[in-house]
């Protein structure tokens, strides 16, 4: 058993022999094969605990990477509103059958409107929306409101905001 010992450590014999013989230590055969399998149980700790490590730290960043805190996890929330924009030939005016819309900033603004008589858009100036609303179809806007204050949505045909088409968005924070 042991020339197999020696047979299978014999190419790096000479190289460990060398070394150990180099610090004033005379091994034998048996102690330097002991001495070997030490030293790759020290190895093979050291490497299992770099691998641990990394892992753990792999995962960590991961972690910390797609868990959203509360901080920065913002739901978005959808709010929406359903008028119509018309003429009135009773008051001869035309009108939003909405007057006021209010919501919060940062949410997602969705209006929907329906024009059943006369030629109309809305326009909301400080949000960049201007939508043109065909006449008896759905018309659907949307938006993030992201500033907060009274802001005036309105129909800017000529003579339309004037005469009453207008209404408040109200966005608070």
């Amino acid at each position: 058993m042991s020339s197999d010992i020696i047979h299978l450590c014999s190419i790096d014999y000479l190289t460990y022999s060398f070394i150990f013989y180099s610090f004033g230590t005379k091994l034998s055969t048996f102690n330097l094969v002991l001495s070997l399998i030490s030293y790759m149980k020290k190895a093979v700790v050291l490497i299992l605990a770099i691998a641990l490590v990394g892992g753990v730290a792999y995962m960590w960043k991961a972690k910390k990477v797609s868990a959203p805190t509360q901080e920065n996890a913002k739901v978005e929330s959808v709010k929406e509103f359903t008028m119509t924009a018309y003429y009135d030939p009773a008051l001869k005016k035309p009108i939003f059958s909405l007057p006021e819309m209010n919501i919060k900033k940062g949410d997602k603004v969705k209006v929907k409107i329906t024009n059943t008589l006369g030629v109309h858009d809305f326009v909301i100036d400080e949000f960049t929306v201007a939508k043109e609303l065909p006449l008896n179809q759905e018309t659907v806007v949307e938006f993030t409101a992201d500033k907060a204050g009274e802001f005036v949505y309105y129909c800017s045909k000529p003579g339309h905001r004037a005469g009453g088409q207008w209404g408040t968005l109200k966005v608070t924070e």
